[in-house]
């Protein structure tokens, strides 16, 4: 994925807490939430599977079932990076979890234009 300069990481809204469970700040955008929510859903998707689940699975098992690097997994749990959208499909189909949500639509100040494409 193309890096974007200037473009700030999820991670940067977080005030209280740690990344994915703080608290962001009343100027996040959408797009903050929803990554926040993916990445929370990622890191519960890879504990539980990791606790004596018979079907455990590993952030390196779930690279290799995803085809997701285990760098860029690690980078969307902490809110380094901007996950696209095939990484995001490969490890839902991997984790059998849905990712996505849809925290960033109810975000405070979500517009129309941010959260639906029509």
């Amino acid at each position: 994925m193309p890096r974007q300069r200037g473009r700030k990481k999820p991670n940067h809204w977080a005030e209280d807490g740690g990344w994915p469970y703080a608290c962001l700040s009343d100027d996040a955008p959408p797009t903050a939430h929803l990554m926040q929510a993916v990445a929370r859903r990622l890191r519960e998707a890879l504990r539980y599977k990791s606790t004596g689940d018979p079907h455990r699975i590993t952030g390196l098992e779930a690279s290799q079932a995803s085809g997701v690097s285990p760098t860029t997994i690690t980078n969307i749990i902490h809110g380094i990076t901007w996950p696209d959208a095939d990484s995001i499909a490969r490890l839902e189909c991997a984790l059998d979890v849905d990712l996505w949500g849809s925290e960033h639509r109810r975000a405070k100040g979500a517009s129309r234009s941010e959260t639906d494409p029509t």
